[in-house]
């Protein structure tokens, strides 16, 4: 039979399959015919499995590391300015309740809350300059991940690589005798 399993691999040629060979889900039968046994559906064939790894992939953008990052930085220099404060408050022998107010209002201002909504909006702004472009954006994390990109690879089909590069051996152009007409 010939397969096209373009929808799993991304593959633009058919392939083969002869008796006994597997022949995986979302597989369209281009050509022949064959008896099959389903021995597996759902989640448990391999375009399930696929599906169900790609929808429970999930990991922290550049964005979410470095607003984390920042927020972070923020806290731990309240509590070292609040630490400072309070030390020296105590050194000079001032109203515990002033500066345990003034401590507090110190470690609420410091803590951006407005800071993601702040960068969201940025890039949301950047999300309507890239669709008048003519850009399909999905997700707003995406237009600052893509901004990373300093290669992106594809292959013939334009399906996107797994964001690891690898060299194979080199398949030489095969030289073909040339015409009499060439000469």
């Amino acid at each position: 039979m010939s397969i096209d399993q373009s929808t799993l691999t991304g593959e633009s040629l058919p392939a083969t399959r002869h008796s006994g060979d597997a022949v995986f889900s979302g597989s369209i039968v281009r050509r022949g015919e064959s008896n099959a046994l389903v021995y597996a559906t759902g989640t448990k064939t391999y375009f399930g499995k696929t599906a169900q790894l790609v929808q429970e992939a999930h990991t922290d953008s550049h964005f979410q590391k470095a607003v984390l990052k920042i927020g972070n930085y923020l806290i731990v220099l309240a509590l070292v300015l609040v630490t400072l404060i309070i030390t020296v408050a105590l050194f000079r022998r001032d109203p515990l309740l002033d500066t345990l107010q003034f401590a507090l209002v110190l470690t609420v201002a410091s803590i951006p809350v407005a800071m993601p909504t702040v960068l969201s909006v940025t890039m949301a702004v950047g999300a309507k300059k890239l669709s008048q472009k003519k850009a399909i954006v999905s997700r707003l994390v995406a237009i600052e991940e893509l901004a990373g990109v300093d290669v992106l690879c594809a292959d013939k089909t334009g399906t996107l690589t797994q964001n690891k590069l690898t060299k194979g051996r080199s398949i030489q152009r095969q030289q073909y005798p040339r015409r009499s007409s060439d000469f």
